[in-house]
């Protein structure tokens, strides 16, 4: 995947962690708009102690195609996160401004990761 305008560094994950990754499709005419809209969130605190990543790429190959992933220290504040303004106005925009693909539940357990999907 090649990383769009609105990446961030993503660190390695150490074991236990936990997180989520949503992928996918924005309509080309879309695309500006929700560009800005998760540059916005990126850039924005998360207000939720824990986080130890957070990123968006868009998949090489397939234009318009974004992986949204984060990745937290515990399943609660996962829990906690997933019902929170900031992703609910990412579903939202995702939602109005294109088509989710794909969200999973991701688990890190000694550098390797298992997830199972929730849509």
């Amino acid at each position: 995947m090649r990383r769009s305008s609105v990446a961030t560094e993503t660190p390695t994950i150490p074991s236990g962690r936990v997180g989520f990754e949503i992928t996918f499709w924005i309509a080309p005419a879309n695309r500006v708009e929700f560009l800005q809209t998760a540059d916005s969130l990126l850039s924005s605190p998360c207000g939720i102690p824990g986080l130890a990543s957070r990123s968006c790429f868009e998949q090489v190959g397939q234009e318009n195609v974004f992986l949204w992933r984060e990745s937290w220290g515990s399943r609660s504040v996962l829990d906690e996160r997933l019902e929170s303004t900031p992703v609910r106005t990412l579903l939202g925009a995702i939602g109005v401004l294109g088509r989710m693909k794909e969200l999973k539940i991701l688990e890190f357990s000694d550098g390797a990761e298992s997830s199972r999907g929730e849509r």
